[in-house]
């Protein structure tokens, strides 16, 4: 078992199976399943008398349990069986997984960025897997002193997808920085060492040790295709230039210029505000939002996957063919039926006949009905194309697919995924939300390799019960069509530009941030776009949801019409839109966004029976990069993401969106600018209070002072608060961080508190 068995609910474990057959020459299958679950995860190995060999196979695990199963099939009879333990963290654990010759661990708090609890994992460099789904587990891992040059490409690539999709790599740094370097893949480099010093650990950071500790000289790299990588502020150090970091995808890399698992640094009395500064987090639920064990990744996931109920509509048969039926059937029970009874003067017989030829037409019409779709199997398919940000990626993303079957009878399917290069990885997923945990008991077996098939992904058994709806989802990073989308910003005005460089059109293209929108329709492959952007607000709720910013001249006018009703691509859309924006104690992000429709989804997936209605939705998601165009730029409270990092459980949705309840703790919230405008020059902040009711008047405001690492106490007047000084609060991290208290522990009465923020200033 990987990591000694931990694993994070909604995550995948590996499992390494090692076979060896001292028989005759065997096709074997191995099979793993959580413990009661008809779900298995597969793979079929050639296994010739007299070999060795192993696999890893990756189990997901949609729940909390405590054992999994492992079986060995030949000839489908069960050859072996083990049971292994697992060990079940929560949404809210922050892991850190530390790789490193010696199994030393470094001294880490019992909890980080306020309450989250954090624990850490030590892995030989061997046990890293080669695929990034194996490393979901951990928020960060650390880089101490191994020869990453000895690391397989299969590994080399997990680690850089991993990082893309939203992971912190920490390079720990010292005498083997150099070493620790060499083998990263060259798109994670960005700094060089210019040489080491020796300095004392006491005089480097608040509570060491009085010995010596070497650092490295950190030299950041000019890549043209990356911003310009920026220091960390560790309050706990003098040094500005003792951590520098990059961004990658979504995740980061962190290199630090000490040896992390140095007992006379690791040790200090201010490790634990060290490690606050130095690791990320992300987002937390707020308490009661979803269960305990589930993160915003997994809750975006099911919200999408629910949005696969709404099926594709049979399309009906030709007019042709029904005006053609009714007429024959008129004219047979009327003067035919009349002209021939007369004729054999059998009119009397009309009491029968005309009964007799309504029957056999309905028994035609619905018979060549079903021939033609009432067995038909509706497969409905949702691909999200999430475009990686990063000069070093444009054409790579991270695609999210969603496929859900619909049976008219209990059967079962095989399904087959194909992929360009590596084989992806299926798992089951429920359409009702993260709530459902009865999808893991719907049999299906879950071939990850089979000998001889490439890179394909098959289900085989998946059962399917009578008019009922089952899904699976497919979690990959690879390659999609250059799309190249840019904001312009000018003040106060924002310009918008879109170059489809793809062989396929892009539909109901729009640019949107915070409450402004850049609609430019249809863009045919090879043209631009572009245009300024207007702000919108929905007069039903006085905010607007990403559905209505992207869709309001259709929405509006389905309003204003008899029947009220929207277009069915605009209500399979919108739902779409507000599946990945719903959810989370951050409803959008500040950094813009571009949203297009394309016509056709990237996976091939072929259902067996053939006999399915198909219908395709592929959403594409890209951050624009960011211009800034001469002279001051104005950005108000949407272009600064908040985040709170203490007692997320306080968190509130109010009249002026998301707000805190304050009660017996401060409350700190981080606000981030987008990556673009790190760095930037500040000369004016302005912050804004307000309460549902009324701002309480034993409640203080402060402020975080980067360069003095304290806390600088603000009065509320109920007026604009402007702050003196602005550069002192925003770090070349792009961050302004905020602190409410209050001294009696009374704040009946004010419902939730939103804190504002608004920004003038200049990049460098």
């Amino acid at each position: 078992m990987a990591f000694d068995g931990h694993y994070r609910v909604g995550g995948w474990l590996p499992v390494r199976v090692d076979l060896r057959n001292e028989g005759p020459d065997r096709m074997v299958e191995v099979r793993a399943a959580p413990f009661k679950s008809a779900v298995q995860y597969a793979a079929t190995v050639d296994l010739p008398n007299g070999a060795q060999k192993a696999l890893t196979l990756y189990v997901y695990m949609p729940s909390a349990t405590r054992r999994l199963d492992v079986f060995l099939f030949a000839d489908d009879v069960l050859q072996s069986q083990q049971r292994v333990d697992t060990r079940p963290l929560t949404g809210r654990t922050v892991t850190v997984g530390v790789v490193a010759a010696n199994a030393r661990l470094p001294a880490l708090p019992r909890r980080v960025g306020g309450d989250a609890p954090i624990g850490a994992l030590s892995l030989a460099p061997a046990e890293l897997p080669e695929n990034a789904a194996g490393l979901g587990v951990f928020n960060a891992l650390i880089f101490h002193d191994i020869a990453t040059s000895e690391l397989s490409a299969g590994q080399r690539s997990a680690i850089e997808n991993w990082v893309l999709r939203g992971g912190q790599l920490i390079i720990s740094g010292g005498a083997a920085l150099d070493t620790t370097l060499a083998g990263l893949p060259e798109t994670l480099k960005f700094v060089a060492n210019d040489g080491l010093r020796t300095m004392s650990a006491a005089s480097f950071i608040t509570g060491g040790r009085d010995e010596p500790i070497t650092l490295a000289t950190l030299r950041p790299l000019d890549v043209p295709q990356l911003p310009p990588p920026y220091a960390v502020p560790l309050r706990v150090s003098s040094d500005d230039s003792a951590a520098f970091e990059q961004t990658f995808g979504k995740g980061v890399v962190t290199v630090f210029a000490a040896a992390l698992l140095d007992p006379s640094f690791a040790e200090a009395t201010a490790a634990p505000q060290f490690w606050d500064d130095l690791l990320h987090f992300k987002a937390q639920l707020p308490s009661g939002f979803a269960p305990e064990d589930v993160d915003l990744d997994t809750l975006m996931s099911s919200n999408l996957a629910s949005a696969l109920t709404s099926l594709p509509a049979l399309d009906f048969p030709s007019p042709l063919l029904l005006v053609g039926l009714i007429a024959t059937y008129i004219l047979l029970v009327g003067p035919v039926t009349y002209l021939v009874l007369r004729r054999l003067d059998r009119q009397a017989w009309g009491w029968l006949v005309i009964p007799a030829l309504t029957a056999i037409f309905a028994a035609a019409a619905f018979g060549s009905s079903y021939m033609q779709r009432g067995g038909d199997v509706l497969m409905n398919e949702l691909t999200l194309i999430e475009a990686l940000p990063g000069g070093n990626y444009p054409d790579m993303a991270r695609t999210r697919s969603f496929v859900g079957v619909f049976s008219p009878a209990l059967r079962q399917y095989t399904i087959d995924v194909a992929a360009e290069d590596a084989t992806p990885l299926l798992h089951p997923i429920s359409v009702q939300g993260v709530w459902d945990a009865s999808f893991a008991n719907q049999a299906g077996r879950f071939y990850q390799e089979q000998a001889g098939a490439g890179p394909q992904a098959t289900a085989r058994d998946f059962e399917v019960s009578r008019w009922a709806l089952r899904a699976f989802s497919v979690d990959e990073i690879g390659s999609f069509a250059p799309v190249r989308s840019s904001i312009f910003l000018n003040g106060k005005e924002l310009r918008g530009e879109v170059i489809n460089q793809g062989t396929t059109a892009l539909e109901d293209v729009a640019l949107v941030q915070g409450n402004y929108v850049l609609r430019l329709g249809t863009i045919p492959p090879g043209e631009r776009r572009e245009g300024i952007f207007e702000e919108v607000q929905d007069p039903n709720i006085g905010f607007a949801a990403l559905s209505y910013l992207v869709y309001a001249p259709q929405i509006d006018q389905a309003s204003k019409s008899a029947s009220g009703i929207w277009p069915r691509l605009v209500q399979l859309r919108t739902r779409i839109l507000d599946a990945y924006s719903g959810y989370g104690s951050a409803p959008r992000t500040a950094e813009p966004l571009l949203f297009a429709w394309l016509p056709a989804s990237p996976l091939d997936v072929r259902v067996s029976p053939e006999k399915v209605t198909h219908q395709r939705s592929a959403l594409l998601i890209q951050r624009p990069a960011i211009v800034a165009e001469q002279g001051q730029l104005e950005l108000d409270a949407a272009w600064l993401e908040r985040r709170v990092l203490t007692n997320p459980g306080l968190l509130c949705y109010g009249r002026a969106g998301l707000g805190v309840n304050l009660l017996d703790q401060p409350v700190e919230t981080v606000y981030t600018l987008p990556r673009a405008l790190f760095g930037i020059r500040p000369s004016a902040l302005t912050l804004r209070t307000s309460a549902d009711v009324k701002w309480p008047e034993n409640t203080t405001l402060e402020l975080f002072d980067w360069q003095r690492s304290a806390w600088q106490s603000l009065q509320v007047t109920g007026r604009p608060i402007v702050v003196e000084s602005p550069e002192r609060y925003f770090g070349s991290h792009g961050r302004l961080k905020t602190r409410l208290a209050h001294s009696d522990g009374n704040n009946s009465g004010s419902g939730c508190l939103y804190v504002d923020a608004e920004l003038t200033g200049e990049m460098p």
